[in-house]
């Protein structure tokens, strides 16, 4: 069962309409604020390997060269972190309770009840 359609069946139906709402602006924040913090980790990681790198440099390492590896080494940084919210998003996602969609009304009228038995006894 996917992630949203858990968090919606735990709404009643009349209030669906918010929690899609708050679900779909949820994800549109998130997704802005983790580019930008992805993108800021991989921007300094990439900083300090330049810096790790032009101090360590021996021999005729090129500047281009220096600046390619550090700018790899900053994404590889950035996916260590993406890695590292996967597993505690999927670690969560083992403690979510399966329920069942809140139903529009709680009673069942006893005419409803006779055409659930009869339905219940015909073959298909």
């Amino acid at each position: 069962m996917p992630i949203q359609t858990a968090g919606l069946n735990q709404l009643p139906a009349k209030l669906n309409a918010h929690g899609t709402a708050i679900s779909n602006t949820v994800k549109q924040v998130a997704g802005a604020v983790g580019t930008s913090l992805l993108v800021s980790i991989m921007t300094n990681s990439t900083a300090a390997h330049i810096q790790s790198m032009a101090a360590n440099a021996t021999g005729n390492v090129t500047q281009e060269h220096t600046l390619m590896e550090a700018s790899i080494q900053g994404i590889n940084d950035a996916y260590i972190v993406i890695v590292g919210i996967c597993i505690v998003g999927l670690l969560l996602s083992l403690f979510i309770k399966k329920v069942g969609q809140a139903s529009e009304s709680p009673h069942v009228t006893s005419s409803a009840k006779k055409i659930i038995k009869i339905q219940a006894k015909t073959p298909n």
